[in-house]
């Protein structure tokens, strides 16, 4: 998890090659796809991917790789989860927010269009409101 974390790759791929577990989860239920997810380290998410991580995992709050990366601004662990058919409509059990809904409050617009571009539902709800009453990326011009 640590490796993952700081984005050692070499190390993350002698764990892996020595049988660690890819789906082990630390006290905040968080695996190593989600911390790498979290710092952007493509190149583990990629690795730990290939050796069958759980793409969809959630730790204790709910919350996934891909909102993690979401949230974050990481484009290409985004596009890394979306190739593998991550789930875009997962929603967290604080909030009740998607990938879409934490990207568009945080204004990435790239990762509002991959999302989209990846079939995320831009009509998605959280518990307070709907993506697109909560838009920064997407706000209507004044007439």
């Amino acid at each position: 998890m640590w490796a993952s974390q700081k984005g050692r790759l070499r190390i993350v791929d002698l764990l892996l090659k020595a049988g660690a577990s890819t789906d082990a989860k630390n006290v905040d239920g968080s695996t190593a796809l989600i911390k790498a997810s979290v710092r952007g380290h493509a190149p583990i998410v990629d690795i730990l991917l290939q050796a069958g991580a759980d793409k969809d995992a959630k730790n204790n709050l709910g919350s996934t790789a891909l909102m993690w990366a979401s949230v974050n601004g990481r484009t290409a662990v985004v596009e890394l989860l979306l190739q593998v058919g991550a789930n875009t409509e997962a929603k967290d059990s604080t909030s009740g927010s998607t990938a879409l809904i934490k990207a568009t409050r945080n204004g990435f617009s790239a990762i509002v269009e991959q999302l989209l571009e990846g079939g995320a539902n831009k009509e998605a709800k959280s518990t307070y409101n709907s993506v697109g009453q909560r838009s920064h990326c997407y706000r209507r011009a004044s007439p």
